[in-house]
């Protein structure tokens, strides 16, 4: 892994304090189901019968079996889920607990040293980042002196969201194994198989880890990824709770990328994923990826189209104060989201062998300069979809115009 080199903060530069209101939905909901669980819902199609490695199975169950789900009484889940299940454990605010703990906590007690406690007590104690909340689900750990709803929200999101970073990350995973000691702004014990997040409760907390941290440029950014440390960092602030999850889903994939690619990625692509992951929806307990993103559509509509082989050499750095950041923006959305289309099928062989590529033929992590980095990057394109890209710019074109706003 990339975690013995020497290396600078990598930053999310998310900007989403001038973004459009139109990101911001309203959702409700407790996460008490497993994420990836999915209820017995038969239709026509679904019992159509098709073969699966040499085997009559219904469309329902070839797509549940795609997945690595496997059946626990009338719904499909992870093989986890079902060793959990069958151990008596329920999914509760984000993680598995015995029923008894999700009684305690219907009760308004929440833990702490071993009891139950009052929760107005417990998160007066905790709002102390020295004991702060840290809680962990299969994937994600947490920690937060901003309340145990809020870890837990965030956390519930994460884990609804990692089967969806697995499958667009081509299947590949952040090692699990053995554990570390991450030195953060107090010596915290993170387990190394688990994808860590920090959220302090202030900004003046935030922007006083940036400054211990060397990453003063990164006081006025909602969150970034220290690759230093391997943490993302933000806090809650003032968008509210909903553009917090929004936009944290959207920036692990870049922390994800890091730790299951082992390296980071040109602009072009980081910024077209982190996009694609904040365009979603979410009700609680189920999370839908690559929605319709209405603000950098509108964006794109208003603004002068960049051509595409100057859009993967473009620097974040180079149009964050201009009236071209968000039009880059959402083209790099676009080009992600058409590959991921029915739309873009025709080209999907060469978005799998793009990604074959960047993972296992560039280092990009120690390219000097991200301008460097997206020119490598841009040049195996060009290798991949031909130094012609007019038919991919014609496509993606037409998609675009079909992509509803909302």
């Amino acid at each position: 892994m990339i975690r013995g080199r020497a290396v600078v903060a990598v930053s999310i530069l998310l900007a989403f304090a001038a973004a459009p209101a139109e990101l911001r939905r309203a959702f409700a909901g407790t996460g008490d189901e497993p994420a990836r669980g999915q209820e017995k819902t038969e239709g026509k199609d679904d019992q159509e019968l098709v073969t699966y490695k040499g085997r009559k199975v219904t469309l329902e169950e070839k797509r549940a079996l795609e997945q690595g789900l496997v059946k626990y009484k009338d719904r499909w889940v992870t093989p986890e889920e079902k060793k959990n299940l069958e151990k008596g454990l329920v999914f509760h605010r984000g993680r598995w607990m015995s029923a008894k703990d999700k009684e305690q906590f219907d009760k308004g007690l929440l833990p702490h040293k071993g009891k139950w406690l009052p929760r107005e007590k417990v998160e007066e104690i905790r709002s102390n980042w020295d004991d702060a909340w840290e809680i962990s689900g299969p994937h994600f750990f947490v920690r937060t002196n901003g309340g145990e709803e809020l870890a837990s929200d965030v956390l519930t999101i994460l884990e609804a969201a990692y089967p969806e970073y697995k499958m667009f990350f081509a299947g590949a995973e952040p090692p699990r194994s053995g554990s570390k000691k991450n030195k953060t702004r107090y010596d915290v014990d993170v387990p190394q198989d688990l994808l860590p997040i920090f959220l302090f409760k202030s900004k003046a907390e935030y922007e006083a880890h940036c400054r211990d941290h060397n990453a003063p440029e990164q006081v006025e950014s909602p969150g970034y990824f220290d690759s230093a440390t391997e943490v993302y960092v933000t806090y809650a602030g003032e968008l509210g709770r909903h553009q917090l999850l929004v936009t944290t889903v959207g920036a692990v994939s870049e922390m994800y990328c890091w730790y299951a690619w082992d390296d980071r990625m040109p602009e072009w692509f980081a910024e077209g994923a982190k996009r694609y992951f904040e365009g979603l929806k979410w009700d609680g307990s189920r999370l839908t990826i690559g929605e319709p993103y209405t603000a950098l559509v509108q964006a794109m509509r208003e603004g002068e189209k960049i051509p595409l082989k100057r859009l993967l050499r473009v620097t974040l750095a180079s149009v964050a104060n201009t009236s071209e950041r968000w039009v880059w923006g959402g083209q790099c959305w676009a080009l992600v989201k058409f590959f991921q289309a029915e739309e873009g099928a025709a080209f999907r062989k060469s978005w799998d062998t793009l990604c074959a590529r960047y993972r296992a033929k560039v280092n990009f992590t120690d390219m000097k300069g991200a301008a460097n980095t997206n020119e490598a990057g841009a040049k195996i394109f060009e290798e991949v979809f031909g130094k012609d890209l007019a038919p991919l710019e014609k496509a993606l074109s037409d998609f675009l115009a079909k992509v509803p706003e909302r």
